[in-house]
């Protein structure tokens, strides 16, 4: 979180309430508010394909191998995989 905060541009320029820094607790608390409600959609009955559409990788393969192991990556991913039924990639 610490070198989230140091590293990414967006936390450095983005502004929200009474000019608050949108810092990486602000964007941790956003994913999970958008977690919970994919979950929630996702428990909903419906036959058919479902299609998740995301901002952020949602897979440790989606990482470019040039960024491989590159510790703020945790800021542009989140292993997803069992939430939307992907194998183990």
């Amino acid at each position: 979180m610490a070198l989230a905060g140091r590293m990414l541009h967006d936390h450095r320029v983005i502004r929200i309430r009474d000019n608050e820094r949108f810092g990486p607790r602000h964007a941790l608390a956003e994913h999970e508010k958008a977690f919970c409600w994919l979950c929630d959609e996702r428990a909903k009955p419906f036959e058919g394909r479902t299609v998740v559409v995301t901002h952020h990788g949602v897979a440790p393969p989606s990482v470019h191998p040039r960024y491989a192991d590159n510790p703020v990556n945790a800021a542009f991913l989140s292993d997803l995989g069992p939430l939307l039924g992907l194998a183990d990639v």
